[in-house]
């Protein structure tokens, strides 16, 4: 970039170097390269590179946490390509942020229609890696509809699909979401697949699927309460992880941690997010504000801060995934609390 001045050869550098940042985990980075490319691609006339630029803008946005933003960023670019023939890239990548964007948010059913697209669209251009990815979006649909089992059936094709195909992204994707899933039904299960999704991610070298791997991992460990003897790998997550959500969990593990050993339970204003519309992270950090609320002796605002929560997790989780982790904290706040009956 600093040894050229021709948009022409900028805007796809600028694009790559969006691309590479959010593998990184650097999102600030990312969202300024992906902007100032899609920007560039405008200029230089090319709708369908500026909305596969626009995808990974919106895709970064996604990421910190800025869904409605994310949302308005890829629709727009989505209606003014969606009849054209030369852009199905473009519109795969659209739709695979836009399914995502609207699960944060808690639509469902918005969530549902991207993911249709998404994977007529990859069937249409037998791109394995997006067909894997679509089958996830579909498992995720089907759990948020009560329908577990058929969710599992699509993680395991989606699983079997990268496996044939050495697909590391979806693999490892796949492999949490199934360890997400067994973290309410069976706990051995859950460990072994998160285990092995975050072996999987660290060979991606994508810093969000590490994260995510690592902190499905670490739900696995406190619920069968290994997490006490190796509250080491706790910190260590924290060192490394970058991605909004997940740092909000690891927090309130830590919270959660130093409850139950009787340790100082300690603030994170670094990590407090006011600013997300991302359900099951504000979620999370509900969690965490009522054990210190319980901790503190004010069962009230434990109480309080429930009853906020619980449409924010049900809207995030509908009664599954993080749901059957995040409810019994909401359950013992309403049970200590002399406001509630």
């Amino acid at each position: 970039l600093a040894h050229t001045e021709d948009s022409a050869v900028q805007a796809p550098l600028h694009l790559a170097a969006a691309r590479a940042a959010a593998t990184a985990g650097d999102y600030s980075t990312a969202r300024d390269h992906a902007s100032t490319a899609t920007m560039a691609l405008d200029d230089l006339g090319d709708e369908v590179q500026a909305g596969r630029a626009a995808a990974v803008h919106a895709s970064v946005l996604n990421q910190l946490g800025e869904n409605a933003a994310a949302v308005a960023v890829a629709e727009r670019r989505w209606d003014a390509l969606e009849d054209r023939d030369d852009a199905g890239t473009a519109l795969l990548d659209l739709a695979a942020v836009l399914a995502r964007a609207h699960m944060r948010l808690g639509d469902f059913d918005a969530m549902a229609v991207y993911t249709e697209r998404m994977l007529l669209l990859a069937e249409g251009s037998n791109d394995t890696t997006a067909l894997a990815t679509a089958l996830l979006r579909m498992g995720t649909r089907y759990m948020s509809i009560g329908a577990p089992a058929a969710a599992r059936v699509n993680y395991e094709a989606a699983a079997k699909l990268a496996r044939e195909h050495d697909l590391l992204d979806p693999l490892a994707v796949a492999l949490l979401n199934l360890a997400s899933q067994y973290n309410s039904r069976d706990l051995a299960a859950a460990l072994r697949h998160a285990r092995e999704a975050t072996e999987v991610a660290r060979r991606t070298g994508d810093q969000p699927n590490i994260d995510y791997a690592i902190g499905n991992h670490l739900i696995a460990e406190w619920q069968t309460g290994e997490l006490v003897s190796h509250d080491g790998l706790l910190g260590e997550a924290l060192e490394t992880a970058t991605d909004p959500s997940i740092r909000a969990t690891l927090r309130t593990l830590q919270v959660w941690l130093a409850e139950a050993t009787g340790e100082p339970v300690l603030e994170f204003d670094d990590d407090y997010l006011t600013s997300t519309d991302d359900q099951g992270l504000l979620a999370w950090q509900d969690s965490a504000d009522i054990t210190r609320a319980l901790v503190d002796g004010d069962p009230a605002r434990a109480a309080s801060i429930a009853a906020v929560s619980i449409t924010r997790l049900h809207s995030a989780f509908r009664i599954d995934d993080d749901f059957c982790v995040l409810w019994p904290p909401l359950v013992l706040a309403d049970r200590k609390s002399t406001r509630l009956n």
